[in-house]
């Protein structure tokens, strides 16, 4: 939620509120699950294969930021 009222607030209304009614309907439907923990697949020195599990991916890449994993230039690639 704070993420979608700091876009608001950056002008970027596109990426704020406006995606909460259809944020809660993948809820609800399973297709973001709330909470869902990040599995490292795979890691090297210079980059990071992290698993979200469905779960919001600015929450997963935050974490995945946070605890280290991607602290070089990689990036970070997004798995279905």
């Amino acid at each position: 939620m704070e993420h979608l009222v700091g876009a608001n607030l950056a002008g970027h209304d596109s990426h704020g509120l406006i995606l909460l009614p259809r944020t809660i309907a993948r809820i609800k439907r399973g297709h973001i699950v709330p909470g869902a923990p990040m599995t490292i697949e795979q890691e090297t020195p210079t980059s990071a294969a992290i698993n979200g599990n469905w779960g919001f991916g600015y929450v997963v890449t935050t974490q995945g930021y946070g605890d280290g994993h991607c602290q070089s230039q990689g990036r970070i690639k997004s798995r279905p």
